[in-house]
């Protein structure tokens, strides 16, 4: 079997959702489709993810909103994956951390206890999330989502943006990669979307400007995260004598939400 995980299909803000899967191979008349073996595709529904979130003062009253939305979003999750185990860190002075549990009643029991601070460890709360993610083994997909509404100012010296990153990149000992989604809310301080941009490995990084606006990136990130597929493809154990061309042709529908099309 050769298994190709973590497969997603967007196109803008549209995802899509595969609906069937063939293979062809490249013969000597052009490509032809392969009948002699299997390829099948299946949604990867179970996963563990992390939030990561900014709890500074400078939300202001849009905290206890902030904490409003994130209960939303792993409540969607959870609820279209039960198998999703989820844990928390939240950054501001310190770093605090619920570690991730099939029990997501402790995520949302953490969310609410959290208090505002002043400062931001920014990129100290996204190590944390990568290193909770980097020790679990056996789902097929990590998932970690980052919010913020401004720049690191607290960070250790020692932990950067391009240490992050480089962590980010690195797969778990099944060769799982952590998909990395970021957020940076513009309306209240200015975020340095280089820097969330370079963060948000194999992921993507959303700038909106109103509650609102953070609304529609928390939904915009579950339907991605739900939409995430393997293909696998099975042939025997006969040696190839030569290179083999091949491909696949996936057939695709827009999810729920959005207009109709393929």
């Amino acid at each position: 079997d050769v298994n190709f995980k973590n497969i997603r299909i967007n196109s803008g803000e549209d995802n899509y959702e595969i609906s069937n899967v063939s293979t062809e191979v490249f013969r000597s008349r052009g490509w032809e489709k392969d009948l002699d073996f299997k390829t099948s595709f299946a949604s990867l529904p179970e996963m563990d993810l992390v939030l990561v979130l900014d709890i500074t003062e400078s939300l202001g009253d849009d905290f206890d909103d902030l904490k409003r939305l994130s209960k939303s979003f792993i409540n969607n999750i959870t609820g279209a994956s039960p198998g999703t185990e989820v844990g928390v860190v939240a950054f501001g002075n310190s770093v605090q951390s619920q570690e991730i549990n099939p029990n997501h009643q402790l995520s949302m029991n953490f969310i609410d206890g959290l208090r505002q601070e002043q400062f931001t460890k920014l990129y100290e709360g996204m190590d944390t999330g990568v290193d909770m993610l980097a020790t679990t083994i056996g789902k097929e997909s990590k998932v970690m989502v980052t919010f913020t509404d401004g720049r690191d100012n607290f960070s250790d010296t020692s932990v950067n943006s391009g240490m992050v990153r480089d962590k980010l990149l690195v797969p778990d000992a099944n060769g799982v990669n952590i998909q990395s989604y970021v957020i940076g809310l513009e309306s209240r301080a200015s975020v340095d979307q280089p820097v969330l941009e370079s963060l948000s490995v194999n992921g993507e990084a959303q700038f909106p400007y109103s509650l609102e606006g953070l609304d529609n990136s928390f939904q915009s990130i579950s339907d991605a995260v739900g939409s995430s597929f393997q293909i696998t493809y099975q042939r025997n154990t006969q040696p190839l004598t030569q290179t083999e061309r091949l491909r696949f042709v996936i057939k695709a529908k827009k999810k729920a939400g959005n207009s109709s099309a393929d």
